[in-house]
């Protein structure tokens, strides 16, 4: 969770795809395991991790979270937490069709401007 009371602005992106580090379904909160190498290792699911932050943040996380539209259609997002104001939410979990990498060309620009928009 946040190291500060008032909270901290949270975006996490993962690849739907990643076998290295598989973020889990939405709204499942079990544990990911790993699954292109000899060694199995397990992971904080992404919606866990959202989900904590959430809860830090003072959102109602016992609803599901709701798309977002962030204008980036390579990837999809969802929130807990209300948008207002032109702003997005204070805590955004992201998932693309993609393997453990970014595709810096469009998540470059949607970093940017969940941290100047939150």
């Amino acid at each position: 969770a946040p190291a500060r009371p008032a909270g901290l602005p949270m975006l996490l992106i993962t690849g739907t795809r990643d076998t290295t580090v598989p973020p889990g379904a939405w709204d499942d909160e079990r544990f990911t395991t790993s699954s292109n190498a000899e060694d199995r290792f397990h992971y904080t699911a992404a919606t866990a991790i959202t989900r904590r932050w959430a809860a830090a943040a003072g959102c109602d996380i016992r609803r599901p979270a709701t798309r977002i539209d962030t204008g980036t259609p390579q990837a999809e997002c969802r929130s807990t937490c209300p948008a207002s104001d032109g702003r997005w939410p204070t805590v955004m979990d992201c998932r693309a069709p993609m393997g453990h990498e970014y595709g810096l060309a469009w998540s470059w620009p949607l970093i940017l401007d969940f941290f100047d928009r939150s």
